[in-house]
């Protein structure tokens, strides 16, 4: 059973569900990481950090996900405003 979903995007972007919905539904089936990558925005991320707080063994990685640059930045730290407004390329 794959227990990581590395692209999840919640109501911050274009997902339909809240980054607490996102949280609740991976955990109750199983997921052990996931990563919030909404569109050109962190700002869901915490919301998602304090959800998984109260699950077991979930683990929620922040991203940014650069639709300009077509890339991600990944990591275990709070992503900053510098480095989510580096330019492309």
């Amino acid at each position: 059973m794959v227990d990581v979903d590395l692209h999840l995007h919640t109501t911050f972007s274009d997902g339909t569900l809240s980054p607490s919905e996102v949280v609740a539904l991976c955990a109750s089936r199983g997921l052990k990481t996931i990563a919030v990558t909404d569109h050109d925005s962190t700002e869901g991320v915490a919301e998602a950090q304090e959800a998984a707080e109260g699950v077991d063994g979930l683990e929620v990685i922040p991203v940014k996900n650069l639709r300009e640059a077509a890339a991600f930045i990944a990591g275990t730290a709070p992503i900053t405003p510098t480095l989510a407004s580096a330019p492309a390329g």
